[in-house]
């Protein structure tokens, strides 16, 4: 199987076939699944779930397309290639997205289509009858556990948030559950900032909040996908190693950072069981065999790392 980045949409060659947007052959008769995501580029999550997802649908002896907005903030672009999913009859779509509203119309016409759609990693705002099920972490959950992480590393003092991007599901949950997580310590948060989930805007927020509160002495990231940036404004600051960082994700990484003391841990996700999770039932959507007893939402759990067993789990990250 070959994939070719054409513009926004990733044509996916199989067996000298060519799938794009508009397009079905006519031959088909093997069931099509369909996973739209923000991006593989740059985001090792992403392309992790994606893959094996994948992965597990061609284990299965049937076909699957990947398309993609370009980058982490390109929703109208996702969008699309979403509404081309459908124009080709794929038989369900596996969907990441990274707004939590903005996919709800399209939604709507995989519906009108008979198209079921799992969503997986970030969620949706209500609408339960656009979706077969959300398979993700726990981020309320697995987020206050990286709060309280914080609180057993520095006990007491003033911390900041880097957030996703504004609208995220994802992001809001992670620090809803950091808050809930040093809830009734000495740690508070001081200032909280988008990052948008990339390396430059995590750098410039991070050297802004250090500028505006000087004495912070922890820094909880909602994805280790900005790791680069907030270290980065860390150094220039000269303040490694006297600035407690936590991240949430569990990208390979921040392996290297535990090690050396540059970052105190992160909480694992598992995009490996997302992806195979969210293949598993969308097949099993097409085929009429969803358990519905697992309800909306399915748990795919989350593991701390720090210096610890950071050994022991290194070769989970992605």
């Amino acid at each position: 199987m070959k994939r070719v980045l054409v513009g926004m949409l990733i044509l996916i060659s199989i067996n000298g076939m060519v799938f794009a947007s508009g397009q079905q052959d006519p031959a088909e008769k093997t069931i099509t699944i369909g996973y739209s995501c923000k991006t593989i580029t740059n985001d090792d999550f992403q392309k992790s779930m994606a893959e094996y997802a994948q992965a597990y649908v061609e284990s299965k002896g049937y076909k699957s397309i990947l398309t993609v907005g370009g980058d982490q903030d390109s929703i109208a672009a996702q969008v699309n290639t979403i509404e081309d999913m459908i124009n080709m009859g794929v038989y369900a779509i596996i969907l990441s997205p990274p707004d939590k509203n903005a996919f709800i119309p399209v939604l709507m016409q995989a519906k009108e289509a008979g198209i079921p759609v799992v969503i997986v990693d970030s969620g949706i705002e209500g609408h339960e009858d656009l979706y077969v099920t959300y398979v993700g972490t726990n981020n309320v959950a697995s987020a206050e556990v990286a709060g309280q992480m914080m609180v057993e590393a520095i006990g007491e003092g003033e911390t900041f948030v880097v957030l996703g991007s504004s609208g995220s599901d994802a992001s809001e949950n992670r620090a809803a559950g950091y808050r809930k997580g040093i809830e009734g310590s000495n740690v508070v948060i001081v200032n909280e900032q988008n990052g948008n989930w990339v390396t430059d805007t995590s750098m410039s927020v991070t050297e802004n909040m250090l500028q505006a509160n000087p004495d912070v002495k922890g820094i909880f990231t909602c994805s280790d996908v900005m790791y680069p940036g907030i270290i980065s404004a860390v150094e220039s600051a000269g303040l490694k190693g006297k600035i407690v960082i936590i991240g949430h994700d569990g990208f390979k990484l921040t392996v290297g950072a535990i090690e050396e003391g540059a970052m105190y841990g992160t909480v694992m996700q598992q995009p490996n069981v997302i992806g195979e999770l969210g293949a598993k039932y969308a097949i099993e959507a097409v085929l009429g065999t969803f358990d519905k007893g697992l309800g909306k939402f399915v748990d795919a759990g989350a593991i701390p790392m720090t210096a610890a067993n950071v050994e022991e789990l290194k070769d989970m990250t992605f």
